[in-house]
């Protein structure tokens, strides 16, 4: 048995790869890994529903196939094509996302008072754009507002915030870092 198909025989072990996949499937993926796992952590965060973990996984993975597929003008099989790439990337991440699932939605959650602030300005201010919105409990907080910064460590926010009460808000985000949008992100719990 040559060395290729010894890999080749372990990948098929251990599921799809990207060389498995077909030609005309490949070409239309955006496989970078740090983009996927944003998007599937951001979809997870947002679908998550308590005691219905498998559905809010599938649901997560089926939006982060659609995000991770270039379009054609004229796909006769996008179902199908669908299908196989939600597939490769279950086989792929499934394991990574459940561990940050029950890594984030696993403990009790609290009785906290988060507030959620977009702002213009650093510090805000009177000509500050943007909003506040307080939500009551860290689970609801992160389905609410998780998924619009997926990349954050949000359980060391969550410790962070339990450590050291403030009246300053934590910024969270600056303009255009690692995110579309052009304000500030902060969080403050009360």
């Amino acid at each position: 048995m040559t060395l290729l198909e010894q890999i080749n025989r372990i990948n098929s072990m251990m599921g799809l790869n990207e060389s498995q996949l077909p030609v005309h499937i490949r070409r239309r993926l955006k496989l970078n890994e740090d983009e996927i796992l944003q998007e599937l952590k951001g979809w997870l965060m947002r679908f998550h529903e308590e005691g219905k973990e498998e559905i809010t996984m599938s649901k997560a993975f089926t939006e982060a196939t659609w995000w991770s597929m270039t379009p054609l003008e004229e796909d006769l099989y996008i179902d199908e094509v669908h299908q196989i790439v939600k597939q490769f990337l279950m086989d792929k991440y499934k394991d990574e996302i459940l561990e940050f699932q029950q890594s984030l939605f696993g403990g009790q959650d609290d009785d906290g008072v988060y507030c959620f602030i977009k702002h213009s300005e650093r510090y805000g201010g009177l000509n500050s754009r943007g909003f506040s919105e307080c939500v009551k409990g860290w689970h609801t907080f992160l389905k609410k507002y998780g998924y619009w910064l997926p990349h954050l460590d949000w359980n060391g926010i969550h410790k962070k915030l339990n450590e050291v009460p403030s009246k300053e808000p934590l910024l969270l985000a600056r303009p255009l870092e690692k995110h579309v949008y052009e304000y500030y992100f902060s969080i403050l719990k009360r």
